[in-house]
C-alpha cells in the first residue's frame, strides 16, 4: 500500500539544514530512536534533548482534516518526554491534547519543526518555511 503524507513537518532550527518528515492520517510520533511497533515515526536522532517517544502528532479525519499533538505518559507510551514540547514560542510546555493548525512551530528539544498542509510541490513548501523568521527558542533545563 502506497500511503501519501497530508502534512509535513519542516525543520526550522537555526544553524541547521531543512529536512522534512511527513505525516499520515492517524499516529505519528516524533522521537529520537526508532520503534519498530510504530510504523509512522519522525525520527530526529542527531538532537540528544529528544526522548526515544517524544511527542504523538494525531492526523483526524471527521469532515476535514484535524492535526493534535500531545506529550502525555498516556500518549507516548508511557512517559511523557524529559524535555516537553512546545507551541509557537510559548514556554509552557504541552501536557494534554491540543488542535494544531498550518504553520504553527513545534519545538520538541532544541529542533523546531513547522507544520505544512502537503499542497503538492514539496521544493515550494521548503522554501516558503526558509522564507519565514524564526520562532523564538524556548530556554528550558535540558537533560539528556
Amino acid at each position: 500500500m502506497n500511503r501519501q503524507p497530508v502534512w509535513w513537518l519542516v525543520r526550522h532550527t537555526e544553524n541547521k539544514p531543512s529536512a522534512t518528515f511527513p505525516l499520515f492520517k492517524g499516529t505519528n510520533f516524533i522521537g529520537r530512536a526508532p520503534v519498530p511497533s510504530m510504523p509512522f515515526y519522525t525520527l530526529i536522532d542527531e538532537d540528544p534533548y529528544i526522548s526515544r517517544i517524544h511527542a504523538v502528532i494525531y492526523v483526524e479525519n471527521i469532515d476535514t482534516l484535524h492535526l493534535y499533538i500531545c506529550d502525555s505518559d498516556l500518549d507516548n507510551g508511557g512517559k511523557a518526554s524529559k524535555n516537553g514540547t512546545y507551541i509557537n514560542g510559548h514556554n509552557s510546555r504541552i501536557v494534554k491534547k491540543i488542535k494544531i493548525k498550518e504553520n504553527d512551530t513545534i519545538q520538541v528539544g532544541i529542533t523546531k519543526l513547522v507544520l505544512k498542509y502537503n499542497a503538492g510541490n514539496l521544493e515550494e513548501i521548503v522554501n516558503e518555511v526558509e522564507q519565514q523568521n524564526y520562532v523564538d527558542t524556548i530556554s528550558m533545563m535540558l537533560e539528556k
